[in-house]
């Protein structure tokens, strides 16, 4: 199919004869308006077609888990009643703990109420403490 499109692009752009007289040359069987009948072209019922993969979760370690159909490790965390999941972006157990354990310590100095602020209220808390500062340090 693809190689019948590219022929059909690159016709359409050939300056002499019609689209019809130059289809009609490449594929004769046209001439018969019945071109399923007499094409070889692929059956598309038969094609198949890439599905998502869907694989599960194993449990390998504290908050570590490794995706069944591609071996990689994620690290699930729940902190404040919010569930987290991390790629750590390997396949090696070793790595994939050190990983982990660097994510956990990551997420622990974050500030979990403040995670998806907007920056409206980013200046809106920039401007508080700001206000609170004494007059001299504001000016600066």
């Amino acid at each position: 199919m693809l190689l019948v499109n590219e022929t059909l692009y690159q016709l359409s752009y050939t300056p002499t004869g019609s689209w019809n007289q130059r289809f009609t040359l490449l594929f004769p069987e046209a001439r018969t308006r019945d071109c399923s009948r007499n094409c070889n072209l692929a059956n598309f019922s038969q094609v198949k077609h890439s599905k998502s993969q869907t694989g599960t979760f194993e449990r390998v370690a504290e908050c570590l888990y490794r995706y069944s159909t591609t071996g990689a490790y994620f690290a699930i965390f729940k902190i404040k009643d919010r569930q987290t999941r991390v790629n750590l972006q390997t396949r090696d157990l070793a790595t994939a703990k050190r990983k982990r354990d660097a994510e956990k310590a990551k997420l622990i100095k974050t500030d979990q109420d403040k995670r998806n602020c907007t920056l409206g209220e980013y200046v809106k808390t920039y401007l508080e403490t700001k206000s609170q500062l004494a007059a001299k340090t504001r000016h600066r």
